[in-house]
């Protein structure tokens, strides 16, 4: 489901439009992260603050150089008044992995499907 953005500088727009016209390569969860934070105009030093997440650690969320967990998308969530789940599945869905298909493959199987 399209998700809007209800206040800051981009308002009324679409998070999918506003993420693609930033960076039209797949969403992550750091580009969420970082697109989230600058509409509301907040450094990664205050998000610190708030969220006692360290400022390095919150850059190597943006960057993707650290995994998004539910810890992170909770704290980050409550902080920008977002959902943890925008940020943990930025494109609606998880992304089937091969390890994850196999898993459904075992369990179709387990089921008798």
């Amino acid at each position: 489901f399209p998700v809007t953005i209800s206040s800051g500088y981009m308002a009324g727009k679409n998070l999918k439009d506003i993420l693609n016209e930033i960076d039209p390569t797949p969403t992550t969860p750091g580009k969420t992260l970082r697109a989230f934070r600058k509409n509301f105009e907040i450094t990664l030093k205050e998000l610190e603050e708030v969220t006692d997440i360290k400022e390095s650690n919150l850059s190597a969320l943006e960057n993707d150089r650290t995994e998004m967990t539910s810890y992170y998308a909770e704290r980050l969530g409550a902080a920008l008044g977002i959902h943890p789940r925008l940020l943990l599945y930025p494109d609606g869905w998880v992304k089937l992995t091969p390890e994850l298909v196999e898993i459904q493959k075992k369990a179709k199987y387990c089921r008798g499907i």
